[in-house]
């Protein structure tokens, strides 16, 4: 059964998190023909922009107003209104220029300045007799379920921010399972000792609300989302090999997520990681990256005549100065099709 809803999560910024999403989620609906859509739930809208890249006006445009309907527009009125359910219908989704199986509920710079109050207050009293805070702890999962319905979409991913906010709660628990990525660093080790803490408080909670909702009528058949594995990123390689200075931390970091994930009861981890927690490395990509966003492109999608936008002389790159570059993108196709059979 495939993993219908997901997200990259982890409260540790600069981790290429949405980099990392947003290239999925064009080989998912490139390379496998499936219908994505990706919803926007992290205010600095990074994602937004990634997805308007490939349309040349948006860059030079000097407007303020974009198509289509943003997450703050899609749950207005749950949020600030009494309907109880959003309609799916009156959101207008965006499709992607250059991925048409692309689709996207766009990201808000006002998102997090009005919905983590309302998300906080139902995460608080959602578990007593509030019908209304019990709405909008629901809000979020009910949004994705009718939208697959509605447009029938094979997935859907969320973008989130770095925050162990009520928006990054609610949002994760909408979804079916997560990839936690990483970098060889110190701080990454921090995090995945103090992430699956918050995550597993979020699940005991969860499941303390859910029981309250049947009285009132209200759906509680909602599963735990599953620890899909991890994925190492931002890496520096000599001769096919990862550097000592980030293999050491590398090490650490797997059995920390052995440990707190894996190991975890409380973390509920999917049968076919076994024993090992990394799915996915990716190397630092260096000049492959900006390219990729200046054309708007997935990066498995560079091309030869692309690397011009990397050549001071304006001219494409030819012979042993490409081949690092078409090296690299092969490399990181395979890293992706790793991450597509993570989610089966």
């Amino acid at each position: 059964m495939r993993t219908k809803v997901f997200a990259l999560y982890n409260n540790k910024g600069g981790v290429s998190k949405t980099t990392t999403t947003f290239n999925l989620a064009a080989y998912l609906s490139e390379k496998e023909k499936r219908k994505v859509l990706l919803i926007d739930a992290d205010s600095q809208a990074n994602i937004t922009e990634l997805f308007f890249a490939s349309d040349p006006n948006f860059w030079d445009s000097s407007s303020d107003v974009l198509p289509g309907d943003s997450i703050l527009d899609a749950l207005r009125p749950r949020l600030e209104g009494n309907a109880s359910r959003v309609d799916v219908k009156n959101i207008a989704l965006l499709v992607n220029k250059k991925y048409p199986n692309l689709s996207l509920l766009r990201g808000d710079i006002n998102f997090s300045a009005l919905a983590e109050g309302y998300f906080s207050s139902s995460v608080e009293q959602a578990i007593t007799s509030n019908i209304n805070q019990k709405h909008t702890y629901l809000c979020l999962r009910r949004l994705v379920t009718d939208l697959i319905e509605t447009h029938k979409f094979d997935h859907v991913i969320f973008d989130l921010g770095p925050s162990t906010g009520a928006i990054s709660r609610l949002a994760l628990l909408a979804c079916d399972g997560y990839f936690v990525p990483v970098t060889p660093d110190r701080f990454s080790a921090l995090a995945v000792k103090s992430l699956p803490m918050v995550i597993a408080e979020w699940f005991k909670h969860d499941k303390l609300i859910l029981s309250t909702m049947s009285p009132y009528g209200l759906e509680n058949h909602y599963e735990v989302p599953l620890f899909c594995g991890a994925i190492s990123q931002q890496f520096q390689v000599h001769k096919g090999k990862i550097k000592k200075s980030y293999e050491r931390w590398a090490e650490r970091i797997v059995d920390q997520l052995k440990e707190n994930f894996l190991e975890n009861e409380n973390i509920p981890s999917k049968t076919s990681l076994g024993t090992n927690p990394i799915i996915a490395q990716i190397e630092n990509l260096g000049p492959v990256v900006p390219v990729a966003q200046m054309v708007g492109k997935a990066i498995f999608d560079i091309s030869q005549e692309d690397t011009k936008y990397a050549s001071s002389s304006g001219q494409m790159y030819y012979g042993a100065v490409f081949e690092p570059w078409e090296e690299k993108i092969k490399l990181y196709k395979k890293e992706m099709m790793k991450l597509v059979k993570a989610l089966e």
